[in-house]
Parts: structure tokens; C-alpha cells; sequence
């Protein structure tokens, strides 16, 4: 096992001393116990270590023993999901290290000299660790990481599969029959909104597209519909979210199985707040948790944008803009408007 390597990719992943110390120490105690990681992920990517420390609530209810030989003082379950955490992250590790490319000869960096005209004291700033809240607030209170992922899960509210599907095929007629729907604005301060208004004209023959003034009051009003939860009544330091984005496009704007209430404390995790290897993580589960929940609605809409061949009309749609707008304007909004229709790829399994 590589410690000072694993050590260093910890601090770079944004750990703190105290918790890089704490990963290290649980790898040295699995490779003592159940041999090197290297080794063992060299021989199955540590399929079977993994395995090994796997200690479900089950297991626990039951009293069984640990499948891995390593001694821990206290809780079993929550001591094998602690080294199980730690040898995840050692693989991690050890992926980002395979992948990493050392040039034969280093690259001669060449530093310019600048004559002094007079020596200056400047005092020497101390080097500082990256710190991670994230990291520091699970190692304080002991708690493994999938714990944490799990808790944010089970208490982001979404609506029930069946309203979800209904109000879906409501929206669709909706937008089909010139009837009233909305979107976020687009540009800066919705200046270029009006040609997602133009766009939906071309494509559905619907004029009756407005901008949503507040950018969210209509997905709460759903959401909140389909939920019976009120934000600041029943739902207190909840977010209304939107799960696969796409907010330009009126169906996935308004369609209930694209909105949830997501607790604040998790909130930063979904977009593009949070920083470091948690929102990474935390988003594959959150996506693939609503995706399984909301599979047939997914599905339909999928054939929806290639039943009615959205992506070629975009294309010919912006060409025939081609002498009423600025090129680079039609360039980044065609590129825009292809993102909000594009499919949602998922697997079943």
C-alpha cells in the first residue's frame, strides 16, 4: 500500500489532516488483516474485499459475524462501513493514479530574473491544507459517507409515480393544444427569452409560452400540488429543486417527476455549489434514484422529442433565423436549445 500517495490524493480530494489520518489508518488496518490492497486490486479491481466488508443492517439485526477478519471495538456495522469507505477511497485513489501520465523527460520550466533595487521583508505566508466542511462534519460525528448519502435520499420528498404520469400527459396536451405554459428566462435577465418563445411557435404551433417571473413559483406551485407540502408550512429549510434541469424547456419545467423538495443541507450537492468528490457521488445517486422512480415517464418523453423530430426542426429553425440575428447569438442558442431537448439516457437495471 502506497501511504504517502494515498495521503497526498486525500489532501488534494479536499480531506482534512484529521481525516486523511483516519483513511489511512483504516487501509493499514484491512491490508494487515486481509491483505495488501494493492495486490488485491491488481487481482479482481477488490471485488471480494469489497465484498468481505459489506455489514448490512440485516447482518446486524441478526448478530452475524463480519465476513472481513479485521478487530473492531464497537459497532460492527458501522466500524465495517467505516473500512469499507476507506478502501473505496484507496481505490479511487489507485484509479486516478493509473490514469495519471509522467512525461520520460521533465519539461525545463525557464524563470525570468528581475533585478532588485532593493531588498524588501516580506513575511512568509504560512502554507495552508485544503479543508472540506463536508469531510470535517462526517468525521466529527462519525459518520461513513453512504450513511450520509442515504440520509439525504430517504428525505427528499418527490411525488408519487401515478400523479406523475398523469399530470405528464396533461402537460404534453398542453403544449399540443396552444395552451398556457411557462419557462425560466433566457440570457441575461431573460433578454433573449423571446426566441424560445419563437421556437415553441415553430415547433408546436403554441403561442401562449411565458416566462415564469419569479424562475420558480410555477414548479413550487406543482410540486407542492402534488405533494401537499407548502414550503415554509409543512416543509421547513427544504428546496425546490429541479432533478435533470432543462428549465427552457416547458414540459420539464413544469413536469412534477423533474421537480422534488430537497433538504438545504443537500441542496449544494445537486448543482454546481459544492465542490470536491461529494456532489459528484451524491448526483449519480440522486439521478439514478429518480430515474428508477420515474423510468415510464422518462421513456415517454424520450420518444416524445423523436416523434416529433425536435432536434432536426431546432436546426432548421435557427437557419432560418440566419438574417434576423447575430451569428454567434444563433450559434450559442441553437446549441442551448438542443441541450433543453435532449433525451435522458438511463438504464433500466
Amino acid at each position: 500500500m502506497n501511504e504517502s500517495g494515498f495521503r497526498n490524493w486525500l489532501l488534494s480530494q479536499g480531506y482534512n489532516a484529521g481525516t486523511t489520518n483516519s483513511r489511512v489508518s483504516n487501509c493499514v488496518r484491512v491490508c494487515e488483516f486481509e491483505g495488501d490492497i494493492d495486490v488485491l486490486y491488481a487481482n479482481d479491481k477488490c471485488k471480494e474485499l469489497l465484498f468481505r466488508l459489506t455489514y448490512t443492517t440485516e447482518d446486524e439485526r441478526q448478530s452475524r459475524q463480519p465476513r472481513h477478519s479485521v478487530p473492531i471495538n464497537g459497532n460492527i456495522r458501522n466500524g465495517t462501513a467505516t473500512l469499507k469507505q476507506a478502501t473505496g477511497l484507496y481505490i479511487r485513489y489507485l484509479e486516478d493514479y493509473c490514469k495519471t501520465v509522467i512525461p520520460e523527460t521533465p519539461v525545463p520550466i525557464i524563470i525570468a530574473t528581475v533585478k532588485k533595487s532593493k531588498e524588501i521583508n516580506v513575511p512568509k505566508v504560512p502554507t495552508t491544507e485544503i479543508v472540506d466542511s463536508y469531510a470535517q462534519f462526517l468525521d466529527y460525528f462519525g459518520i461513513d459517507t453512504n450513511t450520509f448519502y442515504n440520509f439525504g435520499l430517504d428525505n427528499t420528498i418527490f411525488s408519487e409515480p401515478e400523479y406523475a404520469l398523469t399530470q405528464w400527459s396533461s402537460l404534453k396536451e398542453q403544449l399540443l393544444d396552444n395552451q398556457p405554459l411557462t419557462i425560466r428566462g433566457y440570457g441575461r435577465q431573460g433578454k433573449h427569452t423571446d426566441l424560445f418563445f419563437e421556437l415553441y411557435k415553430y415547433l408546436f404551433s403554441n403561442s401562449r409560452i411565458k416566462e415564469d417571473g419569479t424562475n420558480n413559483a410555477v414548479p413550487r406551485r406543482n410540486i407542492q400540488a402534488a405533494t401537499g407540502h407548502r414550503i415554509n408550512k409543512t416543509l421547513l429549510n427544504y428546496q425546490c429543486s429541479h432533478i435533470f434541469g432543462h428549465t427552457k424547456n416547458p414540459l420539464l419545467f413544469e413536469a412534477v417527476w423533474n421537480i422534488c423538495f430537497t433538504p438545504k443541507m443537500f441542496d449544494p450537492l445537486t448543482g454546481h455549489e459544492a465542490k470536491g468528490i461529494w456532489p459528484e457521488e451524491y448526483q449519480q445517486l440522486f439521478i439514478a434514484a429518480s430515474i428508477k422512480r420515474y423510468h415510464e415517464c422518462i421513456t415517454d418523453y424520450n420518444a416524445f422529442i423523436i416523434e416529433h423530430k425536435i432536434s432536426t426542426r431546432i436546426h432548421t429553425f435557427v437557419s432560418s433565423l440566419a438574417k434576423k440575428y447575430d451569428e454567434s447569438l444563433l450559434r450559442k442558442f441553437q446549441e442551448d436549445a438542443l441541450y433543453e431537448w435532449q433525451t435522458i439516457v438511463y438504464n433500466k437495471t
